[in-house]
């Protein structure tokens, strides 16, 4: 702590003239006289000393073992992490068969029982029902086709406008011959796969989704809520190995991290594959209805009408903060957000090759984007040296103020005489050194003999009280 001085308050001597102020801003603020050279006094204070202790097991307890060790993992090199994350969708099936198998059936609800259907005698007095059609993922991926591996759009409704061209050069080229609207039925028992990696390469780790303990964040931001797993299939659990290891692990893994109870498979699970989710699980469990009016600007519209933008994040991570030091393999967790997009849509369009008529498909529904963040810590020498450092640092302003309280504990006389003893000044010339200590010395002997003046005339009154 060289470079914070240790002096003595001006206001805190006998002598309050502006030279003092003179001295203690251009010696002790400025520095430009002189510099300082150690020397080592011992106080005995009891209070300052105690003080000191104190302090000092404050920075270790506080800073060093809470602040670094527990809260903030001060021992580990953290980097962050990329990555892709691929997003597939599938209609329902009987079982958890591929639909490109040819024993694969399908699994749709009756149209009957879907309110929202034309074909419905269920009521649906909220929105305006239309008819329903059934799609697999095969017939809505044109309206995913711009959107990437990392998105998804899943259409709810489709609004199919076929138009012949009038002519080339006119203010109305084409008009509408047909239009036609449906909600695509029994959406919310579509799944949604998701599968993902990850790349470290400070660190030099890498995994993937089927090599971790999956978690879901079951709440929106600030996503403060508990962690809720992901079980395995378990007719593929035997080729889920990796990070995850062994039954203990994993169940060690979840108590960490303050897990509650899985995910139910019939709504979600984890593949070799990816993770599946229903999307109607999804959508219940933030509240989302599809048949309930979307806003204030579209309070006639549902969203199943309009359609919604999700977001999903999959963060990664081998370390928790605010924990004991630990070792722990890494894990990922789904956390999602809602867009405030008040519609979401997107077009195609099909042209005949004469030009003369063409089709306008407008669809409607969920769009998910996905995106990676996390970060991974490993044991780092340099950082605990760093550390240490900090802590050390810490622990002199402390002995500073300590020393910086001493200098300054008495006023007055006493005071300057502990700072002569403390800090004395020596000029490099040796005529001037013997002129100063002359006037050190000159000035202490008055300062001895007006205190024993002092002590006399308090003895005489004492007598003559007597």
């Amino acid at each position: 702590m060289d470079f914070l001085p240790l002096v003595r308050f001006p206001w805190r001597r006998d002598d309050k003239s502006y030279e003092v102020y003179k001295e203690f801003i251009l010696d002790e603020v400025l520095g430009v006289t002189g510099f300082e050279l150690t020397k080592s006094v011992k106080m005995k204070n009891t209070v300052l000393g105690f003080t000191k202790l104190l302090l000092q097991l404050i920075v270790l307890v506080a800073y060093v073992g809470m602040y670094c060790l527990y809260a903030r993992k001060s021992y580990l090199w953290i980097a962050p992490v990329t990555g892709i994350v691929r997003m597939q969708l599938q209609h329902p099936v009987l079982g958890d068969c591929n639909p490109l198998h040819k024993d694969c059936r399908n699994d749709f609800a009756a149209l009957e029982t879907l309110p929202y259907c034309k074909q419905s005698p269920l009521a649906y007095a909220s929105m305006k029902k239309e008819r329903c059609e059934y799609l697999d993922e095969f017939n809505v991926l044109p309206a995913s086709i711009h959107a990437g591996l990392d998105s998804m759009f899943v259409p709810t409704r489709i609004r199919t406008i076929n138009q012949k061209r009038l002519c080339k050069h006119c203010e109305q080229q084409f008009e509408i011959t047909d239009d036609d609207t449906l909600y695509v039925a029994d959406i919310e028992n579509f799944t949604l796969l998701l599968d993902h990696s990850y790349s470290c390469p400070n660190l030099d780790r890498r995994g993937e989704a089927k090599d971790m303990q999956g978690f879901l964040r079951p709440c929106l931001p600030p996503h403060n809520c508990q962690l809720i797993p992901l079980d395995d299939l378990p007719a593929m659990a035997k080729y889920m190995k990796g990070e995850g290891g062994n039954n203990k692990t994993v169940a060690d893994t979840r108590k960490f991290w303050n897990a509650g109870p899985a995910i139910p498979l019939d709504h979600a699970y984890s593949l070799p594959v990816g993770d599946v989710f229903r999307l109607g699980y999804l959508l219940d469990l933030f509240k989302i209805d599809l048949d309930s009016g979307s806003n204030n600007q579209y309070d006639n519209h549902s969203h199943r009408q309009e359609g919604l933008v999700m977001t999903v994040q999959v963060h990664y991570s081998n370390f928790k903060y605010d924990s004991v030091p630990n070792k722990l393999p890494t894990i990922y967790e789904y956390r999602f957000d809602i867009s405030k997009l008040t519609t979401y849509k997107t077009t195609t369009v099909k042209e005949d090759e004469d030009a003369k008529r063409r089709t306008i498909i407008d669809w409607h529904g969920v769009f998910l984007r996905s995106y990676q963040s996390g970060s991974m810590g490993a044991f780092s020498w340099r950082e605990c040296i760093l550390m240490l450092l900090e802590a050390s640092f810490v622990f002199s302003l402390c002995r500073w103020f300590i020393r910086l309280v001493a200098l300054n504990w008495f006023k007055g006389a006493p005071g300057d005489d502990l700072e002569t003893k403390v800090a004395d000044e020596y000029e490099m010339n040796i005529h001037e050194t013997e002129r100063v200590l002359e006037r050190k010395k000159a000035r202490t002997r008055t300062r001895y003999l007006e205190m024993e003046l002092q002590g006399a005339g308090s003895n005489e009154a004492t007598r003559l009280c007597r």
